[in-house]
C-alpha cells in the first residue's frame, strides 16, 4: 500500500514537473496538446493575428524566425486583400484615349515601383515548439490603433510633398525634360500614399477608391505634363527602300501609345535610329527582322538610352511579317521613352 501511494506521489510529481516546463517554453500554451491558436487565431478587438509555422530540422532558432515571418506576412495579406483588387480596376480598365492608355502605362510604372509594405507594430505574442513533430509554431500580433496612427502620419507627409509640387508645378523648376523627370518620385510617392490610404481604410474596415482620392486630381497634371513633352523621331532612310513605311509605323504606334510627336521645330526629346528591315523565307514562312540601332538623346544631344533593334515579324506574306517586326519595334521604343521621362 505504501509502495502504491510512494508511486503515485512521484507521479504527481513529475506531470508537475512536466506542466511547469510547458508553461515556460510556451508561455501560455496548455502542457497536454498544441495550443488552439495553431488552429484557430484568436479574435480580440483593436488586434490582428498571424500565425506561421516552420520545421526545425535541428535548428529551432532558425525555424522559430522563418515561422515569425510568416506570421507577418500572414497579417500583411489580411491587409492587402482589398487593395490588390482596388488597384487592380484602377489599372486595368480598357482604355481607349490614346492620352488615357498613357496615364494607364505611366500609372502601372509609377506603382511597379512603390516600395513594398512594411508592419511598424507586430509583436509575438506566444512561440510553441512542437518536438514530436519538429515543428515551431509563432503567434504574432499587430496593433491597430497604433498602426493607423503611423500610416496617417506618412499619408499626411506625403500629401504635404504633393501638395508643394502642385503649387510649384508651373514654375521652371519643372520645365521641359529635366524638371519633368523631377517628377517621377512625386508620382512615386503618391502611389504609395494610395497603398498607405487603402491600408488605413481596410484595417479600419471601411472602403476605399483610387478615383475618388483628392490625390487623383495632382497625379493627373503631373502625367499631363509628362505627356505633353515633345518627341522628334529622326529617321534615316532605311536600306531596302521602305523608311517611309518604317517611320509611318512607328509613327502610329507611338501615337497610339500618347506619346506627343512633333515634326519639327524643337523637341524635348529626339529619336535617332537607322535600321534596316531583313527579309527571310523559310518553310513557307516570311520572317522580318529590323536590324540597326535607337538612340535617344535630349535636346542639347546628351544620349539619354541607347536601344539596339530587337524583333521579328512572321507571316506567310512579306507585308504582314514586316508590319509586325515595326509594331513590336515601336513596341519596345515606346517602353524606353517611357523609362527616359520616368527614371528610377
Amino acid at each position: 500500500m505504501k509502495r502504491m501511494q510512494m508511486m503515485g506521489a512521484l507521479a504527481r510529481v513529475l506531470c508537475g514537473g512536466l506542466a511547469l516546463g510547458g508553461v515556460l517554453a510556451v508561455g501560455t500554451a496548455q502542457a497536454a496538446g498544441k495550443p488552439g491558436w495553431i488552429m484557430q487565431p484568436p479574435v480580440t478587438a483593436g488586434f490582428l493575428y498571424g500565425v506561421g509555422s516552420a520545421e526545425t530540422y535541428g535548428n529551432d532558432a532558425e525555424a522559430a524566425s522563418q515561422a515569425k515571418d510568416r506570421a507577418k506576412a500572414e497579417i500583411v495579406r489580411q491587409v492587402e486583400v482589398q487593395i490588390s483588387a482596388e488597384t487592380d480596376m484602377q489599372t486595368t480598365v480598357k482604355q481607349t484615349k490614346a492620352s488615357e492608355q498613357f496615364q494607364t502605362e505611366v500609372r502601372q510604372l509609377v506603382q511597379s515601383r512603390v516600395p513594398e509594405f512594411t508592419l511598424s507594430h507586430v509583436s509575438t505574442v506566444e512561440t510553441y515548439n512542437d518536438k514530436d513533430a519538429r515543428t515551431v509554431y509563432v503567434l504574432e500580433r499587430l496593433d491597430v490603433q497604433k498602426e493607423l496612427a503611423d500610416l496617417r502620419t506618412k499619408i499626411s507627409d506625403i500629401e504635404a510633398e504633393a501638395n508643394a509640387v502642385a503649387g510649384a508645378l508651373d514654375s521652371p523648376e519643372y520645365a521641359g525634360l529635366r524638371g519633368v523627370q523631377k517628377l517621377a518620385g512625386v508620382l512615386v510617392r503618391i502611389g504609395e500614399r494610395y497603398q498607405l490610404r487603402a491600408r488605413a481604410n481596410k484595417l479600419r474596415a471601411g472602403s476605399y477608391a483610387i478615383a475618388n482620392d483628392p490625390m487623383r486630381a495632382i497625379e493627373d497634371r503631373i502625367i499631363g505634363k509628362i505627356g505633353a513633352l515633345r518627341i522628334l523621331l529622326n529617321g534615316a532612310q532605311a536600306e531596302g527602300g521602305r523608311g517611309g513605311e518604317l517611320d509611318s509605323g512607328i509613327k502610329r504606334k507611338l501615337t497610339e501609345r500618347g506619346l506627343r510627336l512633333v515634326q519639327g521645330g524643337e523637341a524635348d526629346i529626339i529619336v535617332s535610329y537607322a535600321v534596316k528591315m531583313d527579309v527571310q523565307k523559310s518553310g513557307g514562312v516570311i520572317f522580318a527582322v529590323p536590324k540597326g540601332s535607337m538612340e535617344i538623346t535630349d535636346r542639347q544631344g546628351t544620349v539619354l538610352r541607347s536601344v539596339e533593334a530587337k524583333a521579328k515579324g512572321s507571316s506567310q506574306t512579306a507585308s504582314v511579317a514586316r508590319a509586325r517586326a515595326i509594331d513590336k519595334l515601336a513596341e519596345a521604343l515606346g517602353e524606353e521613352l517611357i523609362a527616359v521621362l520616368l527614371p528610377e
